[in-house]
């Protein structure tokens, strides 16, 4: 299979050149011959979390492992807010999940002292369509990030799942073999798809009166959008399976970031699943790429500053955009841009084809899909969320 060179970049008369969620190029197919659908009933689109560590069992923050259909995590937490009467910064959660799907993840609130067969009776009588696997208490609270990862069970339905399986088939052991784009999926950018622009306006300042979650909605989606700008232009320059001199490659194991200074050994370390190259999350403090790989990066901002809709400083584009990013506290940090995936399993059903998988966390399960098949999403599936999966 070849990497995909056919898309192009879409125009964007408000800005400089965008990739269309659609259009986004892929490693696998130029694009898939068949469609299908996806959360067409709650219990089509199933996730777990895979945790990081478990509770120790003692402590003043009490775990809870709940399983629940059509409930996304914001609407869940204020629920226990309420029912336990906590205050929002009370209680935890490792990954925000969307409604459309049934759930099994885990909520930390600070309880000190009340007894579990209270919280029980309290869960049971006043979430009564909400499960509680397990309540176990632990000494910290479960902060975003604290996930090794999380597994999904997928229904895709199509017309014809026979033919369709024999062409997923050698896809996935392809994926399996070479890695997934890590690309950020519909969900960032909103039911609309314009959460981006609506960021970008912020920073151009032609947005103002903006509610504080609405802010970190749209800036967020904004950065991602430029993420996947830039995952885009690497796949059509060829290097979406290969490593760049001067790359910020990420340790797998640890999470440590480094350059890539010496070519030929770090990509021995990539091809043995060691590390992976990552993409700018751009910001005041994101630590930046060097020499050749920098200049993909480069590429994305200049079409920024070019555009002239974020205000120069002094006629200097480029600090004018970083100042921009300062007054909105936008540090930036750094994304895989290439994920590995040990397993995936295809299983063909009378209405479809079941796709099992686990993906790190903050990776998208329909950006995996879409090397397969072409989705389609009920309107009502779609969710804004401020981060992925």
């Amino acid at each position: 299979m070849q990497i995909n060179q056919n898309d192009h970049l879409q125009p964007n008369t408000d800005g400089p050149p965008v990739w269309r969620l659609s259009d986004l190029p892929r490693l696998y197919c130029d694009r898939p011959e068949f469609s299908g659908y996806i959360r067409t009933t709650p219990e089509d689109f199933v996730v777990r979390e895979v945790p990081l560590y478990e509770p120790c069992g003692e402590g003043d923050h009490v775990y809870l492992e709940l399983t629940s259909t059509n409930w996304n995590t914001n609407d869940l937490k204020r629920q226990l807010c309420r029912l336990f009467s906590v205050r929002d910064v009370d209680v935890g959660y490792a990954g925000l999940k969307d409604r459309r799907a049934r759930t099994t993840q885990r909520f930390s609130i600070l309880l000190k002292g009340e007894p579990e067969s209270t919280i029980r009776t309290k869960l049971e009588k006043h979430l009564p369509d909400v499960s509680c696997n397990s309540i176990v208490r632990h000494t910290n609270k479960l902060r975003t990030g604290h996930l090794k990862a999380n597994a999904f069970e997928i229904l895709v339905r199509c017309d014809h799942p026979e033919e369709l399986q024999k062409f997923c088939e050698p896809v996935a052991r392809a994926i399996q073999a070479s890695g997934l784009l890590n690309y950020y999926g519909e969900q960032r950018f909103g039911r609309e798809g314009d959460n981006a622009a609506q960021g970008r306006a912020i920073l151009a300042g032609t947005k103002r009166r903006v509610k504080p979650f609405l802010k970190k909605l749209f800036l967020s989606a904004y950065q991602s959008q430029l993420f996947n700008n830039w995952l885009a232009q690497r796949v059509q320059s060829g290097a979406a399976r290969t490593i760049l001199s001067g790359d910020v490659a990420r340790k797998l194991a640890s999470g440590g970031l480094f350059i890539v200074a010496e070519l030929e050994a770090e990509m021995a370390r990539f091809q043995r699943r060691e590390i992976t190259y990552t993409g700018p999350i751009f910001g005041t403090r994101m630590k930046a790429a060097e020499g050749a790989a920098a200049q993909l990066e480069e590429a994305i901002l200049k079409a920024e500053w070019e555009s002239s809709v974020i205000p120069s400083q002094n006629g200097d584009e480029r600090t004018g955009l970083m100042q921009a990013f300062a007054r909105n506290k936008l540090e930036g940090t750094r994304r895989d841009g290439l994920v590995f995936i040990d397993h995936i399993d295809i299983e063909r059903s009378p209405d479809g084809l079941w796709f099992r998988f686990e993906l790190p966390p903050g990776s998208f399960a329909t950006i995996l899909l879409r090397e397969f098949v072409h989705l389609d999403v009920p309107s009502a599936a779609s969710e804004a969320t401020v981060t992925a999966d």
